[in-house]
């Protein structure tokens, strides 16, 4: 079922496919999680205050990377939970994973 899933939504493009498709759900994924992440940062007071030596005017939150790493791993996550990394051999899957935690 797994396997039947990632085909349809990577095609028959085997890797590139599988590639695009990660691409896809990471741009999407972080694309949401930055207002969340943003809104957070400023409801928790995470923020760089601006004073003379700083370019900003108003406090920016400092959790930018967060949300980009979030979208990145959602998307691995979706994609490996789609059967994805099927086509890969173990021992690289786990490397996969490793790398992200």
């Amino acid at each position: 079922m797994k396997a039947e899933v990632a085909e349809q939504l990577a095609g028959s493009a085997g890797p590139l496919g599988y590639s695009l498709l990660v691409f896809v759900l990471s741009v999407l994924s972080t694309a949401l999680l930055v207002p969340i992440v943003q809104w957070a940062g400023l409801r928790l007071n995470l923020t760089d205050r601006p004073d003379q030596r700083k370019q900003h005017r108003k406090p920016m939150v400092r959790l930018g990377g967060v949300a980009m790493v979030l979208g990145f791993v959602v998307a691995l996550t979706i994609t490996w939970a789609c059967g994805a990394f099927g086509i890969l051999p173990a021992s690289q899957e786990t490397l996969i994973w490793t790398a992200i935690w």
